[in-house]
């Protein structure tokens, strides 16, 4: 197993515990100063979710699960740009992302969907026939049509960065999104490492699997500093320090 390789990774580690433990933070430091509010509380729910992601990619990253990790790093680049993006859209597409899943649900879900319509701003007229005519297009539309938004994931984050302090969102999808989505594709490469382990049936992390594991951990480490720059500029949170030295673990690591 190649030492550089084997130093990516730990680096990468480092740097997913940090950008985790400041999310945690920051969710903790300013959800107890705002008033309650639809587009708040679907942020600060969703750096929940990242939180958890990365704490999922922590225990995949133990077993060498590169693939897996793939798979919810292109699912962080969403929840990182719908959290922004939700903060700046138009009341009737909140309206319909809270309704977006084609699928059934729980009561409990159902309840809170309502709960959070109600609290939501009073809507105007030509509001209440779009939610209406939204509805119908719901109850007729394919299973697999799970669109809340006519913009896509490059336009959505364009639009963050016309809005936001912080102009970040477009560069995390065009670095980002193509790669995790083609490693998410299930393809032959996808298999290659276990072919390889059919002999022993147990997965031994080459070099490569190391370099591999290492991508993957940056992608999914960018997508939590891109939250984390947002969020400190969005909320005003003057963690630029602490951004820094989540960022600079590799450092850290050289150091230690």
């Amino acid at each position: 197993m190649g030492a550089g390789s084997d130093h990516q990774v730990a680096a990468q580690r480092i740097r997913l515990s940090r950008f985790i433990g400041l999310l945690d933070e920051m969710s903790q430091t300013s959800i107890v100063q705002y008033d309650f509010s639809v587009r708040l509380a679907l942020l600060f729910a969703s750096i929940l979710r990242a939180r958890q992601a990365g704490r999922s990619v922590e225990l995949l990253a133990d077993e060498f699960c590169v693939e897996e990790i793939a798979l919810i790093s292109r699912t962080l680049i969403e929840i990182v740009v719908n959290a922004a993006y939700l903060q700046y859209a138009e009341d009737s597409e909140i309206d319909r992302y809270l309704y977006s899943d084609p699928i059934l649900v729980s009561d409990d879900t159902a309840r809170l969907r309502h709960t959070l319509t109600a609290h939501a701003r009073r809507r105007s007229l030509g509001i209440a026939r779009e939610n209406a005519v939204q509805t119908i297009r719901r109850l007729i539309r394919r299973e697999d049509d799970h669109s809340w938004s006519k913009k896509t994931l490059l336009q959505r984050a364009e639009t963050i960065d016309v809005k936001s302090d912080t102009p970040i969102m477009s560069l995390l999808v065009t670095t980002m999104n193509s790669r995790a989505q083609a490693a998410s594709l299930n393809l032959f490469s996808s298999l290659a490492p276990y072919l390889t382990a059919l002999d022993t049936m147990s997965i031994v992390p080459s070099a490569n699997r190391q370099s591999e594991l290492a991508e993957a951990l940056f992608g999914v480490n960018l997508s939590l500093m891109t939250l984390s720059l947002y969020l400190n500029s969005f909320l005003r949170l003057k963690a630029d320090d602490a951004i820094e030295a989540a960022g600079a673990s590799q450092m850290i690591l050289q150091k230690s």
